[in-house]
């Protein structure tokens, strides 16, 4: 019979073992899952996690030639060096990049577009003389204006989708009346078009900030597409010539402009402006309807601040020679304000617009060549600065620049870049890699991707020398 004292060491050493087994089975687990594995020589080796996704699910995954079993959106796990990789599907131009995967890092391999090697196009609509286009942020609509062959201005509010639709706006002729104050007989809508911009439109195109050009002054003109009898010339209504006006909100109806180098607030619906704000500003980027960045002229040098009402501005960079660029946003937790001023590029981060954490300077980076650009992707990830001939996008995640000699490239989506190239729309990776040539056009006037991002949209002109909305299928 077994004594109780020898009873009890059995019971330890059993919870003892188990205990042991469950830390040895968390602890491979553990090891597992961060990614390390043992070499050849038995030596603990920690791998990468690539991701792989494409705009097509399904699509297939070759590593240095040889095929994963799963399709696309899938990931895999491999040790750190070198790798090709390409993602194919039947039908569609091959996608491939070289790129190194780094221990315990994660190689984001999710933003292939591929492109149909049959181009099917669709048209629509017959315009004569189209003079600009603008598409709305929803990918779902869009602002054309044309001439008629009396030299009238027209404007035309288009609907993107399955039979797209086009619908003219009678825009009231006194909003356009205080340029050409000819004879009473005059019409105010003639011989204007090509003095018109678009320089702002809201998410679905239903308001828009007109610019006219003329010959004595610029005019800004502010549009309601849904009730038309609302526009209004913003700058014979409170007398002021605007050099900048940027919407605060969503609802186009309050936006902060710049008048003779102030920076006021203008309603709208109300009709109303305020007093000066913030005095000697040149320039503004808005990044939420109270949070913007501006450029000061101070004593002939140049500042960058944050700045909201009711607070003290922020200024991050100060004492620049040249009037610089700036962009605005927030990426993955933290602020960014990027700057540059003639060639040299600095980006600064932080946790907070204002304080002890407000953005500091983060990196910085000497170009080869002059910014007249500065823009962000929609998740504001990545940084485009460009000029007439050439570009460089900063990848935020990686804090990489990456040099395109190319010339007014624009976003397709988050990493996808675009432009008009010899006659024809390209497109290409933010990295320049996997350039394709999408279709030929007449002239530059901007696309967008449909929202279910089946389509892609843009406009050209026929050999009748009419204009038409042009559809390609992209996918098949």
């Amino acid at each position: 019979m077994i004594s109780q004292p020898k009873n009890n060491m059995v019971i330890i050493l059993k919870n003892l073992s188990l205990t042991a087994i469950v830390i040895g089975l968390v602890a491979v687990l553990v090891f597992l899952i961060q990614g390390w594995t043992v070499d050849q020589e038995g030596k603990p080796v920690q791998s990468g996690l690539v991701q792989f996704a494409t705009n097509l699910t399904g699509s297939t995954v070759k590593i240095n030639g040889s095929e994963l079993s799963e399709k696309t959106g899938t990931k895999t796990l491999l040790s750190p060096g070198e790798y090709k990789f390409q993602l194919s599907r039947e039908g569609y131009e091959n996608w491939g990049r070289t790129a190194k995967v780094k221990a315990g890092g994660i190689l984001w391999l999710n933003y292939a577009r591929l492109v149909p090697k049959q181009k099917k196009l669709d048209s629509f609509f017959d315009l004569q003389n189209l003079r600009t286009v603008k598409f709305a942020k929803s990918q779902k609509r869009g602002i054309a204006i044309s001439e008629a062959t009396n030299g009238d201005v027209k404007f035309w509010l288009f609907e993107l989708g399955n039979t797209p639709k086009i619908t003219e706006l009678a825009l009231p002729e006194k909003i356009f009346g205080s340029v050409n104050p000819e004879t009473p007989e005059h019409n105010p809508l003639n011989g204007i078009s090509s003095q018109l911009a678009i320089d702002s439109l809201s998410e679905n195109a239903d308001k828009m900030i007109l610019r006219r050009n003329g010959s004595a002054k610029t005019e800004w003109i502010f549009v309601d597409t849904n009730n038309t009898s609302n526009s209004l010339n913003l700058t014979e209504k409170f007398g002021t010539d605007f050099t900048q006006i940027v919407a605060r909100d969503k609802s186009f109806s309050r936006f902060y402009v710049l008048a003779n180098n102030e920076l006021r607030e203008l309603n709208v619906n109300e009709a109303t402006i305020s007093a000066n704000l913030v005095d000697n500003i040149v320039g503004i980027k808005n990044y939420n309807e109270n949070v913007l960045a501006l450029v000061q002229h101070q004593q002939e040098k140049f500042a960058v601040g944050i700045y909201e009402q009711g607070k003290n501005i922020a200024w991050v960079a100060q004492n620049l020679v040249s009037q610089p660029q700036v962009a605005i946003g927030r990426y993955y937790g933290d602020n960014y304000i990027h700057v540059v001023s003639g060639e040299q590029f600095i980006s600064y981060k932080g946790k907070d617009w204002f304080g002890a954490n407000q953005p500091k300077k983060h990196l910085a980076q000497k170009l080869d060549f002059n910014v007249s650009d500065v823009s962000l992707n929609s998740e504001m990830r990545m940084v485009k600065l460009s000029n007439d001939s050439q570009t460089t996008i900063l990848d935020l995640e990686t804090d990489e620049f990456v040099e395109i000699k190319t010339n007014n490239l624009r976003w397709l989506d988050n990493f996808i870049l675009y432009n008009f190239e010899n006659g024809k729309i390209t497109m290409r990776d933010f990295n320049g890699l996997n350039k394709y040539e999408l279709m030929s056009v007449s002239a530059d006037f901007s696309i967008t991707l449909s929202e279910d991002e089946k389509f892609i949209y843009t406009w050209t002109q026929e050999p009748s020398g009419n204009f038409k909305l042009i559809r390609l299928k992209m996918v098949l």
